[in-house]
């Protein structure tokens, strides 16, 4: 958001955007608690936003809108012993490949972490 919309709005408003970047989940959980406070909370995925919402989550958050979608990508290291598993197998195969090793983030506190997971379970 810093460098591209946040950017944006900034040039056009005069306004300032101080962003904190994080797992969505993990800073609705901070919201909850109390622990960080923000006028707009932009997350991966509406159901972190969702479950800001209503009486029973203090309505941290009464409004909503989706504005962009992104989609996750797989990225190989082109250095990496499993480069030419991925130009030459279907994905899936070179997913299972023994010894390969898949980084993401915590699916506790980041929504790409938790697609992530999925994305491994529909690869079997």
């Amino acid at each position: 958001m810093e460098r591209g919309a946040g950017l944006a709005f900034n040039e056009a408003t005069g306004g300032h955007i101080q962003e904190f970047a994080g797992g969505s989940n993990g800073l609705a959980d901070q919201i909850k608690g109390q622990l960080r406070y923000g006028d707009v909370l932009i997350s991966v995925i509406p159901k972190v936003n969702t479950d800001l919402m209503g009486a029973a989550n203090s309505d941290w958050v009464t409004w909503r809108v989706s504005f962009a979608e992104s989609p996750l990508l797989l990225g190989c290291d082109p250095t990496s012993r499993f480069a030419a598993d991925f130009k030459t197998k279907p994905w899936r195969q070179a997913l299972s490949e023994p010894e390969i090793r898949i980084g993401r983030t915590d699916p506790k506190l980041d929504p790409k972490g938790a697609l992530t997971l999925e994305l491994m379970k529909q690869a079997r």
